[in-house]
């Protein structure tokens, strides 16, 4: 009635069965921590992902945005068939940065002048003021640390004063 391979008794013995399982547990671990590691390298690359979408949407000038925002257009007209979007705002609004980036540059060389001129007041002013800085440090006292700060304010870079 039963069949003689139902009851038969394992061939294996006790140790086999027990590095059997052993092994099995240390696969499973395996699988275990590759997939971890696995969803971690997708969390990073999601990180690494969203900082770039983050960094191309902050610009600290006009022309940086324009130029982030040509590129986003270009992409997102690249994305659309000009038969099914005719009047597709991406495409004339990326070829109208280019265009504004063409007049920045012109207006920018017609002030070049004035510009390097206030550039040039503005470092004047900035080296009177670390000179004063230096004069009134070295007369508040004739400390030793004191007089050697004040020189290197009146003569060195301050880099190169930082690596002592």
């Amino acid at each position: 009635m039963f069949g003689y391979g139902y009851y038969r008794k394992s061939e294996k013995t006790d140790n086999e069965r027990y590095l059997e399982d052993e092994l099995e547990r240390h696969r499973q671990a395996e699988e275990r921590r590759n997939a971890e590691e696995e969803r971690q390298r997708h969390a990073r690359r999601q990180e690494f992902q969203e900082q770039i979408r983050m960094d191309e949407r902050h610009a600290s000038s006009w022309p940086e945005a324009l130029r982030k925002q040509q590129v986003l257009f270009r992409r997102e007209a690249n994305q659309w068939d000009a038969d099914e979007f005719p009047d597709n705002y991406f495409a004339p609004g990326a070829r109208a940065c280019e265009r504004a980036l063409e007049m920045w540059e012109e207006e920018e060389k017609k002030r070049q002048a004035e510009a390097d001129a206030l550039k040039a007041r503005l470092e004047a002013i900035g080296d009177e003021v670390r000179l004063a800085v230096a004069d009134r440090l070295a007369a508040e006292s004739s400390e030793q640390g004191w007089i050697l700060v004040a020189q290197a304010i009146r003569e060195e870079d301050y880099n190169n004063w930082l690596w002592w």
